[in-house]
């Protein structure tokens, strides 16, 4: 309390432009010098009592690493292909038993979900009868009957304005997300440039990014591209890939950060149902590969 009345006291004299303040019966100068009066010194410290200091007069800051549960998450379909285990296959398995093998390929990516999911979609490597090889260890145990799907992560898909091509990325319905970040990645044979999207003629209708609020049950579309220069202006960024010694694909890269951009971040809670999705309202199979990811923390963590 004695620190708070000193504080305000020191407010109010700065105000209204006086030199000396007096708490219980001693002068506390804030003007002049030690001759005319007694000057207060004051002392900033951190939650654990170590002083501040400064740098040729700036407090010494630095960002805490206060979030420690991070998203890095492709915007992905589900297609109709689906299946379950066969048998169960605990954390760390490579292999997995599918009860049909029916649509699945060498080289689709799998949703594996069972109220936890696998945050980083595996890549089936090799398929032989219903015995799939993966291209990493599963992060969690799964059991008989625990769901499969096929996952299309690149965008390179056809889609028109009346029937649009739907990409999703989403919270498990028990955590909320603050996305802070969106990289995308083209890949094309010939060279891009601002005036087109990748390497192919400005879009017609464009790739809608939105946010859906489960609650509302309503939309909140946050940009529409048509060229790479739509993603400048929005993003600040892009890059534009050459082919190394003349093979490879040529490429266009992008990455933006909410937070610096406009101040806020992208607010999805799984809780109400609410996800990001991208639209592609045109035909992009002309290009090699379309892939876009969300980065952030979970809330609370």
């Amino acid at each position: 309390m004695i620190k708070k009345i000193i504080l305000l006291a020191f407010l109010f004299s700065s105000v209204f432009a006086l030199d000396t303040i007096t708490y219980q019966g001693e002068k506390l100068q804030t003007n002049g010098d030690y001759a005319s009066g007694r000057i207060l010194k004051v002392s900033l410290t951190d939650g654990l009592g170590n002083p501040l200091q400064s740098f040729n007069g700036a407090i010494n800051t630095h960002d805490a690493d206060v979030h420690h549960s991070f998203i890095n998450n492709y915007f992905h379909q589900h297609t109709a292909t689906e299946t379950t285990f066969a048998a169960d296959a605990p954390a760390g398995s490579t292999q997995i038993t599918l009860t049909s093998a029916t649509g699945f390929a060498v080289g689709d990516f799998v949703h594996i979900q069972d109220g936890v999911s696998e945050t980083v979609h595996p890549k089936i490597t090799v398929l032989v009868g219903t015995l799939a090889t993966l291209d990493r260890p599963l992060d969690n145990g799964y059991l008989i009957g625990d769901t499969i799907t096929k996952a299309v992560i690149s965008m390179d898909v056809s889609g028109t304005l009346s029937s649009p091509q739907s990409f999703k990325a989403y919270p498990p319905s028990t955590e909320i997300w603050h996305i802070e970040s969106l990289t995308l990645e083209m890949t094309h044979t010939t060279a891009g440039d601002n005036g087109l999207f990748g390497n192919l003629t400005a879009l017609t209708n464009g790739i809608v990014i939105r946010l859906y609020n489960g609650s509302t049950g309503l939309y909140k579309t946050l940009t529409n591209w048509k060229s790479n220069s739509d993603i400048v202006v929005d993003i600040g960024n892009i890059t534009y890939s050459t082919r190394s010694g003349g093979g490879g694909d040529y490429g266009t890269n992008s990455i933006g950060n909410f937070k610096d951009n406009t101040g806020s971040v992208v607010f999805v809670n799984g809780t109400q149902g609410d996800y990001l999705e991208i639209l592609v309202q045109d035909n992009l199979t002309a290009l090699n590969s379309f892939r876009a990811k969300v980065q952030g923390h979970i809330e609370g963590y």
